[in-house]
């Protein structure tokens, strides 16, 4: 049977335990409108026979109770009474021991001879002289209400199971009421917390964070749109790891893999710990943050992880910034230290501490008093720093001390912060101190030096003309500062002699722009110039471009000038001697070279008749004559000798003639000094040797040289003739070919007599011999002679000799 039909069945069917179990059905049948209340009155009024059934719901203020007014009602046949009980905010303050009535929790009846007298009275002024019951309606929380059944004037016929089914009434009303305020409680939580969930959805994913949660297996349970943007795979991804997700994006596995590490560090741990994560995305290098904590219940249970990341591409490289900024100060020249509002060291790069000795962990913590004496320390404290409180900002000198009590001269700078802190930036000046010192004593020294050499000191304005100078510039010239107060190049330029006027207008010009090209390039010039007697002197002047703009330009150039008449016209003197020396070689050359012309023609004929004559008596007639006249033959022998030994000296001193003059032709040519050796040893050398054994070694790579042939072949002459004379008839003469370096090398070496070391530097002067020679034929002039070829070939000739042992001539060659 249904509950609606239960209401339909007719008063005399319906006992009171019916009736109770159908109040409690509908009570709590989950219905909740009003017509549920008004049908349970309605059968209730017909059980109970009433005139009407009234509920009151009182009102309260926070947690006071102040009146009560109508809530619920039914009327037999619902219908009004010609009374009406009905009334509207009636205040509790006058009805206080009708109140303490009720709230016993037992029924109220009128004219029952009530026990209270006072809640009769306040009774019968609500509802006059009416029967009527009332009954408490009390929930869990407080005193909700209570219930009015109108008996009129017939309360004869109420009994206990009235009361009862009031009392089970007023009960089930409660739980009702209740019910209700839990269920409205509920809709109500129910719809703060549907809109504290969306609250906190919109918050936690308008957060610029990455953020998740994962179960005790590192599977997701949570995440956040900035996490995963497509829903698709955000949806996809919850109950999955790391793995999973890398697998699905093709995303390093390397990835999972330190995530992995980073949550088993976590749940081992039992507290936060995080990652720095490098993402390669199409905008480039991303850098994420990812730090992962635990969550545990009471009993350390592990709930869930929860995994919080966030971009710091922009952090890093503001990290990556200040941390070369910090190498930057760090590594820097300069002196560097903050210092809190205490005047403590907070801060310091490792110059700083360096510079007084100390290292930055004996410094950091200390008063910055710590690196000065007192009476600095007073100097600081009473005149720099007031000065750095008022304008935020101190720059100077102090002398501080290291630690090894050594003094330090200090350029500082100091800035103050709003929190009272000082920034510190100071620099070791005591070395620079010095050499300012050491350069002022120069300049004192410079400028004594310029006075005792009296030379004049200049700077030029190229762009303007305008030229500077010391004193000594003016005295040259005869003038004073008073003569000429305001001294350019143009003024400068019309004292110059005429002849030199343009020259030197062009030289500085000519320097200003080589100096671009040539910044080591100086001007020099010898200029005549008109002083204030009126006399043309000689200065000679010399100067540097010192500064050059940032285009390129060079708008100064400084100098000095000195007075070099004496030296010039002692030049002009000396010029004209040696001319007159050259006058006098030249003839002295035209003389030697006409008298050994001149010589040789004589010479030629008297040799030409004494062979006539040995021809003669070398007939056979003449031969028995000449045999009688022994002496005869000797004489016209050293005849020849003497003619051909003069004939030699005349061709020496011709040689040397052309040599001195510079009219020895000079043409090389690049050949195989190998062949041309051996074209020589083969063809010409047997003419200067005449019989002597002569052996050859050649063991060069290097060949090519580049030699004049004709001058050389007089050189290998000469050395030849040398070593068949000096050494005896059955002694070797060797000749060598070898490398050294990066040339070759010839080396005649003969076994005769030797040379004496003494003798040895005086060897390639003119008309030396050697004093163990002084019998054998020679002019003294070969040697010279050969060295002079040799260096015109650009070669280097040496000598190597022992006494009595022999002599090695080498002779060095470039190879070409």
């Amino acid at each position: 049977m249904t509950h609606n039909s239960n209401l339909t069945q007719s008063k005399e069917m319906l006992p009171l335990q019916f009736l109770l179990q159908s109040s409690v059905i509908l009570l709590n049948s989950g219905i909740t409108n009003e017509s549920t209340v008004d049908k349970v009155l309605s059968l209730l009024g017909d059980f109970l026979d009433v005139k009407g059934l009234y509920i009151y719901k009182n009102i309260y203020e926070a947690s006071e109770l102040k009146n009560f007014s109508y809530a619920y009602k039914w009327v037999v046949n619902n219908k009004q009474h010609n009374y009406d009980l009905a009334f509207k905010d009636a205040d509790w303050s006058s009805l206080r021991n009708l109140e303490s009535v009720l709230k016993t929790g037992l029924p109220f009846l009128r004219n029952q001879k009530p026990d209270n007298i006072t809640a009769e009275k306040e009774l019968v002024s609500l509802f006059g002289n009416h029967s009527v019951m009332l009954l408490p309606i009390l929930t869990h929380e407080n005193f909700w209400g209570f219930i009015v059944a109108d008996f009129s004037n017939d309360l004869e016929h109420v009994n206990d199971a009235y009361i009862i089914a009031l009392q089970t009434f007023c009960l089930n009303f409660g739980s009702y009421v209740g019910q209700q305020n839990i269920l409205k409680d509920c809709k109500e939580q129910q719809l703060k917390l549907k809109e504290l969930t969306l609250f906190y959805e919109n918050l936690i994913n308008h957060i610029p964070a990455y953020i998740s949660v994962l179960d005790k297996n590192q599977k997701y349970l949570y995440l956040s749109d900035n996490c995963v943007a497509n829903d698709e795979i955000k949806n996809w991804l919850l109950g999955k790891t790391d793995y999973d997700y890398c697998n699905y994006r093709e995303r390093p596995i390397e990835l999972a893999q330190e995530r992995e590490k980073l949550f088993r560090k976590v749940i081992k741990e039992k507290k936060p710990a995080s990652i720095k994560e490098k993402f390669i995305t199409k905008d480039g290098v991303k850098y994420q943050l990812r730090m992962l904590t635990p969550v545990y219940d009471e009993q350390q249970r592990l709930l869930y992880v929860i995994g919080f990341g966030t971009d710091v591409s922009e952090l890093r490289e503001k990290e990556e910034i200040i941390a070369k900024q910090y190498l930057a100060i760090d590594n820097s020249s300069v002196a560097i230290a903050l210092l809190d509002e205490n005047g403590k060291y907070t801060f310091m790069n490792q110059y700083h501490a360096e510079v007084f000795g100390y290292t930055p962990e004996e410094l950091l913590g200390q008063s910055w008093q710590i690196i000065y004496e007192q009476d600095e320390i007073d100097k600081i404290s009473s005149e720099y720093f007031p000065i750095l409180m008022k304008e935020g900002k101190w720059s100077g000198e102090t002398l501080g001390v290291r630690k090894d009590k050594t003094k330090i001269l200090q350029e500082i700078s100091l800035a103050a912060f709003e929190d009272g802190g000082l920034v510190c930036i100071t620099r070791d000046i005591t070395h620079v101190k010095e050499e300012l010192i050491k350069v002022q004593n120069l300049n004192n020294q410079f400028e004594l030096a310029l006075e005792a050499a009296k030379l004049g000191m200049w700077t030029l304005d190229v762009n303007s003309g305008a030229i500077s100078h010391n004193d000594n510039f003016l005295k040259m010239l005869g003038y004073s500062r008073e003569d000429l107060t305001d001294v350019d190049l143009n003024m400068m330029l019309s004292l110059v002699h005429p002849d030199d006027r343009d020259i030197v207008r062009a030289n500085i010009f000519n320097h200003v722009e080589s100096y671009k090209k040539d910044p080591h390039d100086l001007f020099r010039i010898e200029v005549r110039i008109l002083n204030k007697e009126g006399k043309y002197i000689w200065l000679l002047a010399i100067g540097k471009v010192f500064q050059n703009n940032s285009d390129g330009t060079a708008p100064e150039m400084t100098g000095f000038i000195m007075d070099i008449t004496a030296t010039k016209e002692a030049e002009i003197e000396l010029t004209k001697a040696l001319t007159k020396e050259r006058e006098l070689n030249e003839l002295k050359s035209r003389f030697v070279t006409l008298a050994s012309h001149e010589f040789r023609t004589p010479l030629a004929t008297i040799r030409l008749a004494v062979e006539l004559c040995q021809a003669v008596l070398n007939k056979e007639n003449a031969s028995e004559k000449l045999n009688s006249y022994p002496k005869i033959q000797n004489k016209l022998d050293s005849i020849i000798l003497d003619v051909d030994r003069i004939t030699d000296l005349m061709s020496d001193i011709l040689t040397m003639g052309k040599i001195e003059a510079k009219k020895v032709p000079f043409n090389p040519v690049t050949l195989s000094l190998t062949e041309f050796l051996n074209n020589y040893i083969d063809n010409d050398a047997n003419r200067i040797l005449h019989g002597r054994i002569l052996t050859k070694q050649f063991t060069n790579k290097n060949d090519k040289v580049n030699i004049d042939p004709k001058l050389f072949v007089q050189v290998l002459e000469n050395t030849l003739s040398n070593a068949k004379k000096y050494s005896p008839e059955a002694a070797p003469i060797e000749i060598k070919l070898y490398d050294s370096e990066d040339k070759v090398v010839i080396e005649i070496r003969d076994y005769g007599m030797g040379i004496a070391e003494d003798e040895m530097p005086h060897l390639f002067e003119s008309f030396f011999r050697s004093k163990n020679v002084e019998n054998i034929a020679g002019t003294g002039l070969g040697m010279p002679i050969m060295k002079l070829f040799v260096e015109t070939n650009k070669g280097e000739i040496k000598v190597e000799s022992k006494l009595h042992e022999g002599t090695a001539v080498k002779i060095y060659l470039p190879v070409s």
